[in-house]
């Protein structure tokens, strides 16, 4: 069973610069654990698994030794990108008996774009929640609307699909699920976007979010494991909103 834990907001220090109006800010921050990680049942990968058998499952759970919590997607919602939406593609491969990254952001416009290792049949299933789906269908979706599905055969490939705008995050949606078929333990989660205010934290759980213009804003946030926050932010100048955010 898995345990959702909240986020709860730590500390803001406000880094002041000279500001002139219509320049643009950044919203900048950590995202750190309160307390010990939550306990996860060691899992392996099944017999069936060929040369990935018996490896550790992956976990959820990427902590630094600061407490630093890695694949956290966070984003600025009801901000509006200037015209010519820059290309960021959402770059995929399944080496190591895992779907790496596990988590990642794109923009409406780029690529999904799929990589083999060449050492095993493999498939990237991409499956968009559709959340209103479920509550107009009287046959829901189980593991949603397929999005893709692209078969590998072995050996090193490489196959490029455009991200369109339906695919975006949005709670009508929800996000993208992607499973190897083949190696279920195989699978990472896609969001979205069409603006480029959204990361994903790195390793220390830190994440920058630039050329933001001056406004008030939703920040949120996303985990597998932790669930799902926000809180109103605002970004004026070039005033930098540094954020901290322990779980509790």
């Amino acid at each position: 069973m898995r345990t959702w834990i909240g986020f709860l907001l730590a500390g803001i220090v406000m880094l002041p610069a000279p500001s002139l109006a219509g320049e643009k800010g950044a919203v900048e921050g950590v995202f750190l654990l309160a307390g010990k990680a939550p306990a996860e049942s060691p899992g392996r990968i099944p017999e069936r698994g060929g040369a990935c058998a018996g490896k550790e499952l992956p976990s959820a759970y990427e902590i630094s030794k600061d407490g630093g919590v890695a694949n956290v997607a966070v984003w600025i919602e009801g901000a509006s990108a200037s015209p010519g939406l820059p290309k960021r593609d959402i770059v995929m491969s399944n080496g190591s008996c895992r779907v790496s990254p596990r988590v990642a952001v794109g923009l409406v416009g780029s690529d999904f774009v799929f990589k083999t290792d060449g050492e095993r049949m493999h498939n990237f299933h991409l499956y968009l929640q559709w959340k209103e789906h479920d509550k107009l269908s009287q046959r829901p979706l189980r593991m949603g609307a397929t999005v893709y599905n692209v078969a590998f055969p072995k050996g090193d490939h490489e196959v490029r699909k455009p991200i369109k705008a339906f695919h975006k995050t949005r709670e009508e949606t929800g996000i993208i699920k992607v499973k190897c078929n083949l190696h279920p333990w195989e699978e990472a989660t896609l969001l979205v976007f069409d603006h480029p205010y959204t990361a994903v934290t790195d390793g220390e759980g830190k994440f920058s979010l630039r050329d933001v213009p001056p406004g008030k804003y939703t920040l949120k946030w996303w985990h597998d494991g932790f669930g799902a926050g926000q809180k109103m932010v605002e970004v004026k100048g070039v005033v930098t909103e540094r954020i901290e955010l322990k779980a509790m």
